[in-house]
């Protein structure tokens, strides 16, 4: 705790005190007028170093300037495209001409006689399977 000061020993701390803050004021003025005539030579730069600094790569693809060119048919309209040529079969059995498979007369043609699709027959039907199971759990369950 301080002592309670007199009216003139308050008149002259208060003076002093109005003296520093005024000082105080003028160094932050020529302060504030340094740092902006710093940042206008920085900004400012000469011509020399804006041409040295170079320009970031662009990481974009580059468009193709060469010019599209269609090729045009050639070929005369006497000459009519003909398909690739396909193997031929080399296997003994004949062409089934109701099921458009290769197979013995003697064996049926490769249709499902439970679900009635090509490919297999009905003792490796998937669908005759599923209904065998299910059948098979009803019977356990009575």
């Amino acid at each position: 705790m301080s002592l309670p000061l007199s009216n003139g020993q308050m008149s002259e701390q208060t003076a002093k005190s109005a003296q520093q803050i005024g000082e105080v004021i003028l160094k932050s003025v020529d302060l504030g007028i340094a740092m902006s005539r710093l940042n206008n030579e920085a900004t400012q730069e000469s011509p020399m170093e804006a041409e040295v600094e170079p320009a970031p790569k662009s990481r974009k693809r580059k468009a193709s300037r060469k010019p599209v060119s269609v090729a045009s048919n050639q070929a005369g309209p006497s000459q009519v495209a003909t398909p690739p040529a396909r193997k031929p079969y080399l296997g003994a059995a004949p062409w089934c001409k109701r099921c458009n498979r290769h197979h013995l007369n003697l064996i049926p043609c490769s249709k499902c006689t439970y679900c009635g699709r090509w490919g297999h027959l009905i003792s490796i039907c998937r669908f005759a399977i599923q209904n065998k199971a299910v059948a098979n759990l009803a019977a356990t369950q009575l």
